[in-house]
Parts: structure tokens; C-alpha cells; sequence
């Protein structure tokens, strides 16, 4: 189906133009988290921010590998700030 529906001329031209409009979107939404992490000078944030970005472009890592082990940091991070904010 996919094909047939792609093979249309109109189509395919609407479709590589939707593309440019989301590669758009996406660069701007990481610069903008990007300066917003840097400004924010997390050691630990930039460093993941550089890790994903070295995984995935130059290794060639999956990105739902990244996005899963920045979620387990996300989570490890968030329960060992509860177990803090409990012991004080």
C-alpha cells in the first residue's frame, strides 16, 4: 500500500517536503535543549547529551537504545534524589 501511495508523484513531493519541515523542527528543538543544558552547566546532563550524540552518529547505536538508557539514568537519578531528600 505504502508504495503505491508513495509511487504518486504529488505525494511523494508532499512527503519529502514534510521531512524537511520535521528534520527542521527537530534541529531547532535541539538546540534549544542543547543551550538550555549547557547554560544550566549539569556535568552529568552535558556528558549524556555528548555520549547520545557520539552513539548514535558515529556508532551508529540504535536510538531506542539511547533513549532507553537515558530514561534508566533519568530514573536512577530521580530515585537516589528521593532517597536524599527522605534521609535529610
Amino acid at each position: 500500500f505504502y508504495a503505491a501511495f508513495r509511487s504518486n508523484l504529488f505525494i511523494g513531493k508532499m512527503l519529502e517536503g514534510m521531512q524537511a519541515g520535521v528534520a527542521a523542527v527537530i534541529f531547532d528543538v535541539v538546540c534549544n535543549l542543547g543551550q538550555t543544558v549547557i547554560k544550566g552547566g549539569a556535568v552529568l546532563d552535558i556528558c549524556l547529551m555528548v555520549v547520545a550524540f557520539v552513539a548514535s552518529f558515529f556508532l551508529n547505536v540504535n536510538v531506542i537504545v539511547i533513549i532507553l538508557a537515558a530514561a534508566l539514568i533519568g530514573v536512577i537519578r530521580a530515585l537516589l534524589a528521593r532517597r536524599k531528600g527522605a534521609s535529610a
